[in-house]
C-alpha cells in the first residue's frame, strides 16, 4: 500500500503552513475544535482515524520503524498524514505537542488536562480514549485504549533532553531520542506501552509531535549536519516518500 499526496493536499501546503504549538498553549476554543475533530474521526467506523492509526501497528502489516535509522523520518511522515486528516476536519493549526518534561505541573496524573479528563460537560472526552477497531484486536482485547501512568517524576527531564540535543551525530541523536520516546510510551502505560495498539490512544499524536519537534530543534541547532546519501534515499512505506522528502518541515507545510 502506498499513500500518495493528493493535489488538494499539495494545494493546502502551498496556501498555508500549519503551526504546531504546545497543547498547553491552545485556547479553550482550539481545544474544543480539536476534540470535535477527534470525535468525528473516531465516530466514523473505519474512517480516517483508524486508517492512519492502523498504519503504526495492528492490523497487519506493521509499518512503523523502531530501532532503525528510519525512526524519526517515518514518524514525521506518519504525523503529517494524520495532520492532513485533522485539516480535513477543519482544524486550522498543527498537531499540538506534549512537553512531557513539564508533566508534573500540567495535571495531577502528569498527562495534560486536555487529554486526562475523562468527561467534558458530562460527555466522554474523545482525547481521553478511543475504541480499538475489531480488526486490530487480539482475542477480543483491547476494546478501548487505556492508560496506567506512574509518578510524573519518572519521566525524562529537560536536562536530559538538553544533553541529547547537543549531540553532533544524527545517528547518536536519533538513538538516544528514541530511547526517551520509549520511556514515555512505557510510562503512559496501557496500550501506549504496546506497539500494535499505541497509535489508537489520542495522546499518541501529541507525544510523537514532541519527538518530531525535538528533531526539528536539533536540525536548527546543527545546520551543517548532513544525513548520509544512502539514508536520504531510503523509502518510507506506505507514504510514497523518502527520507529526503521529509527533512524540511516547511516543505511539508508545517513548522
Amino acid at each position: 500500500m502506498s499513500v500518495q499526496p493528493t493535489q488538494t493536499m499539495e494545494k493546502r501546503r502551498q496556501e498555508r503552513r500549519l503551526i504546531r504549538r504546545s497543547v498547553d498553549e491552545l485556547t479553550p476554543g482550539e481545544v474544543a475544535e480539536l476534540r470535535g475533530a477527534f470525535r468525528r474521526m473516531i465516530d466514523a467506523e473505519g474512517g480516517p482515524y483508524y486508517e492512519v492509526a492502523g498504519i503504526y501497528g495492528l492490523p497487519m502489516p506493521l509499518y512503523s520503524q523502531h530501532h532503525t535509522n528510519l525512526f524519526l523520518a517515518w514518524n514525521r511522515a506518519h504525523l503529517r498524514m494524520f495532520e492532513e486528516a485533522l485539516a480535513a476536519q477543519g482544524i486550522r493549526f498543527g498537531i499540538p505537542w506534549w512537553d512531557f518534561t513539564d508533566a508534573p505541573t500540567s495535571h495531577t496524573s502528569g498527562i495534560p488536562a486536555t487529554f486526562a479528563e475523562e468527561r467534558i460537560d458530562g460527555d466522554p472526552n474523545p482525547l481521553y480514549s478511543a475504541p480499538v477497531p475489531p480488526a486490530a484486536r487480539q482475542d477480543g482485547e483491547p476494546v478501548t485504549t487505556t492508560r496506567g501512568t506512574d509518578s510524573p517524576d519518572q519521566l525524562p527531564t529537560a536536562a536530559q533532553l538538553k544533553t541529547i540535543l547537543q549531540l553532533q551525530s544524527f545517528s547518536n541523536f536519533q538513538q538516544q531520542l528514541e530511547s526517551v520516546h520509549n520511556v514515555v510510551h512505557v510510562w503512559v502505560g496501557g496500550v501506549m506501552g504496546v506497539i500494535p495498539w499505541s497509535a489508537y490512544d489520542p495522546l499518541f499524536w501529541s507525544l510523537q509531535a514532541n519527538i518530531d519537534r525535538l528533531w526539528r530543534v536539533w536540525q536548527i541547532n546543527h545546520p551543517a549536519a548532513r544525513l548520509p546519501d544512502s539514508l536520504r534515499k531510503k523509502e518510507l512505506p506506505p507514504f510514497g516518500l523518502t527520507v529526503e522528502d521529509v527533512l524540511d518541515v516547511r516543505k511539508l507545510g508545517y513548522d
